[in-house]
């Protein structure tokens, strides 16, 4: 049986469409981990002094499940719309881990995120809270 035109390009623009959605192979249950907590906070922690973070002065969160950076794009969302939309399409499909240094002295901001590759635990993103 053959397809006419029609039925060809409405097939390509659904196909494309599920492209643009950000349709995924990979699911979070798929995203497994080859680093223990201890070496995801090792990584992140090298990636901080780099940084020139006073360790000492921070206290370090292996962020289970990212729920905390989630957490914190829902809220980023309100305020800036953009940047959360441009962090969620740079984060999607992608296997990571979070791990979140925040000041032991509060304040606003201060914030610092190191984000991994679950199975490599290659740095893909470092973010400073200002």
């Amino acid at each position: 049986m053959l397809l006419k035109s029609c039925e060809i390009k409405s097939i390509a623009v659904i196909l494309w469409g599920l492209l643009l959605a950000g349709c995924c192979s990979q699911n979070k249950e798929s995203c497994t981990r080859t680093l223990s907590e201890e070496g995801f906070i090792k990584i992140a922690s090298q990636v901080a002094r780099q940084y020139n973070l006073v360790l000492e002065n921070y206290h370090i969160r292996y962020d289970q499940d990212n729920r905390q950076w989630e957490k914190f794009l829902n809220t980023l969302e309100k305020y800036d719309a953009k940047t959360a939309r441009d962090l969620k399409k740079f984060f999607r499909c992608r296997c990571y881990q979070a791990v979140l240094f925040y000041p032991k002295t509060p304040r606003p901001g201060g914030g610092f995120w190191v984000f991994m590759d679950t199975k490599t635990g290659k740095v893909l993103k470092v973010l400073a809270e200002v």
